[in-house]
């Protein structure tokens, strides 16, 4: 009797551990850039769902031996696997799974996925390497207050918002890293109605140039990604950006103070270099310069 009751009460105690370990929580996630702690995140973590509670997309990809033969089939497999791994990462889905099966096949399971389409496509591109420069010109700031115009003649809004783009975190950002006075020599009322005159619409207040100055490149809110990214979709703004330059998001984030920021590159839309002309490329870290390329 003793016996069965010790029993009960382990089975009981793995039930309650059981539900406390899926009930939706809230967990503390501390960001490190360099052994230093930076930022302090707060993160909900959902109860885990399945395809079969929740739907979504079931994928197998295989090697395509159709054009003959591949000679090192597990390695091809391998790298298919980590570009896989990272198209999905980059597109944001939640609990995906992406494992390999055999020595020929890929399974993808992207949980909650309604655009089947685009999941697909972005799963099943092909792969290729280039190298393109960024802009040195300032092509896009150039721009800008053209943008904005466009924005407010057309009343275009972003999904989601309504009102007022230009809220304070714009301001907060531009204030963030600005380096010195924007405004040219002259009289402090000309200075304060050319800044005013400049600053009003979403891509003058929500776009801000990087740290640093580097060519090409600055900085947008994560919080403000979506926005930013909506009006850059739309065929008028589209129109009317630089000739022969492409906007594209970076793959990292990068924290200051309490806020992560996404960079926003300007580039040449001309390659001057593809991977048809590489051979051997492959990543190495250099001290004080980060991730670089090297290639033959």
């Amino acid at each position: 009797m003793t016996n069965v009751k010790y029993r009960l009460i382990t089975i009981a105690l793995l039930i309650v551990a059981s539900v406390w370990a899926l009930f939706p929580r809230t967990v503390v996630e501390r960001v490190k850039r360099n052994g230093v702690t930076v930022l302090d995140t707060v993160t909900r973590v959902p109860l885990k769902l399945g395809l079969d509670l929740q739907g979504g997309m079931h994928l197998a990809l295989e090697v395509d031996e159709s054009k003959g033969v591949v000679a090192n089939k597990a390695e091809a497999l391998d790298r298919a696997l980590k570009v896989v791994r990272t198209r999905i990462d980059e597109f944001g889905v939640s609990e995906p799974i992406v494992q390999k099966v055999g020595n020929d096949r890929i399974i993808v399971e992207l949980p909650g996925i309604d655009d089947r389409e685009r999941a697909a496509d972005i799963v099943q591109k092909a792969a290729f390497l280039q190298f393109q420069i960024t802009d040195k010109t300032q092509a896009f700031e150039k721009i800008v207050p053209r943008l904005d115009a466009i924005l407010k003649e057309k009343g275009i809004v972003a999904a989601g918002r309504t009102g007022d783009t230009t809220k304070a975190a714009g301001t907060a950002l531009t204030g963030l890293f600005a380096s010195g006075d924007t405004t040219k020599k002259g009289t402090a009322g000309a200075a304060k109605s050319d800044t005013a005159t400049a600053v009003t619409g979403p891509f003058a207040t929500k776009v801000a140039k990087a740290p640093g100055g580097d060519p090409g490149m600055y900085m947008v809110a994560e919080s403000d990604r979506d926005e930013i990214d909506a009006y850059l979709e739309n065929p008028d703004i589209r129109a009317a950006l630089p000739p022969g330059k492409q906007l594209k998001w970076g793959a990292d984030t990068i924290v200051a103070g309490t806020k992560a920021y996404r960079g926003l590159y300007v580039l040449d839309a001309r390659p001057i270099i593809t991977g048809e002309y590489l051979t051997d490329a492959k990543p190495n870290t250099v001290p004080g310069e980060g991730t670089i390329v090297e290639f033959e």
